[in-house]
């Protein structure tokens, strides 16, 4: 049994977490075939997501990867994997953990973000959205070593708490470029994340937060390198979070819905802004300043 995402998961697929013991199952993960031949597979992502392949049949989501199939169930928390292109455990879990679990949670319902987030000294949570490389995860890092708390990598999932947003913890750990590991937490033990994979898994000494936290501000990392802040307006507050969203619904037809009322819920909630700054290891207490400023 593992804890990730605010869920209890029974996996078949070893996980690279810290077992639990003594809990109730949310989610159960096995191996297993996952035929295809009824399925209606469907061009919907671009970008980061170019690589999967998403499809719908009969109570049930199907996700085709280039080393797996992957069947997510719409009436009963199960997801079934049928590995057949590697033998890379690594990967495989990897895809399980990051990819699939996020999924399954914004087809049930949830807003779940590309996004890495941390805790700020004055309580609330900052997750940090952008393109692939942009810098989520050595953001977090970095201000990490400054005192704020670890939150979730790569992976938001947002839930509504009253009249506010909540980002439910993922789980300890980041995956860093080696440049990052040098840079920022140079001491500590790492882990190919797939066999040759330039990124590592690493469980930086930054302390984790272990519940839900409010979520204060949302940051899309920009392009420029002088330091400076840009506030969204609504309309571009969701389109900036429905672009950087796990986007997936129970049927095709409700996934662009769905994704367009949790992202403008959020958007209404909580200020999106555009954050640029130079990509200097020095540069954290400077964007740590603004961020703090921009929160006030």
């Amino acid at each position: 049994m593992y804890e990730a995402y605010g869920l209890c998961v029974d996996s078949a697929i070893p996980l690279p977490l810290q077992p639990s013991v003594g809990l109730t199952a949310d989610l159960e993960i096995r191996c297993g075939t996952v035929g295809c031949s009824d399925v209606r597979f469907a061009d919907l992502d671009a970008g980061d997501d170019a690589w999967l392949e998403k499809g719908w049949a009969a109570s049930r989501v199907v996700l085709r990867f280039a080393e797996m199939t992957v069947e997510l169930s719409t009436r009963r928390p199960l997801i079934t994997v049928d590995v057949t292109g590697t033998d890379d455990a690594d990967h495989v879990a990897h895809l399980v953990i990051d990819h699939v679990v996020p999924q399954w949670l914004a087809m049930r319902g949830d807003l779940v973000l590309h996004a890495s987030a941390v805790q700020a000294p004055g309580g609330g949570a900052v997750a940090f959205v952008g393109e692939s490389g942009r810098g989520k995860s050595t953001t977090t890092t970095g201000l990490g070593q400054l005192g704020w708390r670890f939150v979730a990598d790569d992976a938001c999932r947002v839930v509504q708490s009253g009249s506010m947003h909540e980002i439910v913890p993922s789980y300890p750990g980041v995956r860093l470029l080696a440049p990052s590991r040098t840079a920022l937490v140079p001491e500590l033990p790492s882990r190919p994340m797939a066999d040759g994979a330039p990124k590592h898994r690493v469980t930086p000494d930054i302390r984790p937060v272990t519940g839900p936290v409010p979520v204060s501000l949302v940051v899309e990392l920009g392009h420029d390198a002088e330091l400076a802040v840009h506030r969204m307006s609504l309309s571009e507050s969701t389109a900036c979070l429905a672009r950087h969203s796990f986007y997936l619904a129970a049927s095709q037809d409700a996934v662009a819905s769905q994704t367009f009322l949790l992202a403008s819920a959020l958007a209404m909630d909580v200020p999106c802004v555009r954050v640029d700054f130079p990509r200097r290891w020095d540069v954290f207490p400077e964007l740590a300043a603004l961020i703090e400023t921009t929160m006030a």
